[in-house]
């Protein structure tokens, strides 16, 4: 079975967006319900095949966590790479418009963020959007007959 998560490296700490970016970036929230002000129902209807996985830190199921913290996939990174990285989950491979719209939309976040003058802290602080990665897991099971 395959699974692919579609990578946004930023050049900050994605712990302090990463649910409200993917929400505004797909449309999908996590059963925490954070970014639900971000969310489209265009957007969302485009994207049906982001998957909800378990996140054992928090007891609930995500559309997203930063990359750092991904039990699904092994990922080449350094360690500031992925701390500062976002994994959105799928069941199957995003199509080129749902990349193209992800892009786009991940590219216009941090100053959304920052017109909206949210009060998240020391999260509050602007950032960038450094590139995007595509990865793709293919899990392989094997049946052994036993008697």
């Amino acid at each position: 079975m395959k699974k692919f998560g579609f990578i946004v490296k930023t050049d900050s700490y994605a712990g302090n967006f990463e649910r409200e970016m993917c929400a505004y970036m797909t449309g999908r929230i996590g059963d925490c319900e954070v970014g639900e002000e971000y969310v489209e129902t265009l957007i969302a209807e485009k994207f049906y095949n982001v998957e909800s996985l378990p996140d054992d830190d928090v007891g609930c199921c995500r559309p997203v966590t930063i990359v750092v913290g991904n039990p699904y996939f092994e990922i080449d990174m350094t360690h500031d790479e992925k701390c500062n990285s976002l994994i959105i989950y799928f069941r199957d491979e995003p199509s080129e418009e749902q990349i193209e719209i992800m892009k786009k939309r991940a590219y216009y976040f941090p100053g959304l963020r920052q017109r909206n003058k949210q009060s998240w802290g020391i999260g509050n602080k602007e950032f960038k959007v450094l590139g995007f990665m595509l990865v793709e897991s293919e899990t392989i099971s094997k049946i052994r007959n036993i008697e």
